[in-house]
């Protein structure tokens, strides 16, 4: 699995939410955690495609890439600093 999950900005949750769950059920997918500001949609219990309520303004999309330890996380991302990325705050686990 290349992505680990992905986190796009809306305007409005609420018509976000309803047409999400409309198009993605055909697929399995549904909606399984609502925290207000934020609405995970997945299958198999694990939320993968994110909606967040922007809060004004440009807001970036989130891509997250899945690794499978800490070591290949530090690599990646001294590789990106490498290559010309911005450090967002560097790696390690964030609460959503």
């Amino acid at each position: 699995m290349l992505l680990d999950h992905i986190v796009v900005g809306v305007d409005d949750l609420a018509i976000s939410r309803a047409f999400y769950a409309a198009v993605l059920a055909p697929l399995g997918v549904t909606l399984l955690m609502d925290r207000g500001t934020v609405l995970g949609f997945g299958r198999d219990g694990t939320p993968e495609f994110w909606l967040r309520r922007r809060t004004g303004g440009r807001d970036p999309v989130h891509i997250a890439f899945a690794s499978p330890d800490r070591a290949t996380v530090d690599a990646f991302h001294a590789a990106a600093l490498a290559a010309g990325a911005t450090d967002n705050g560097g790696p390690g686990v964030r609460e959503v």
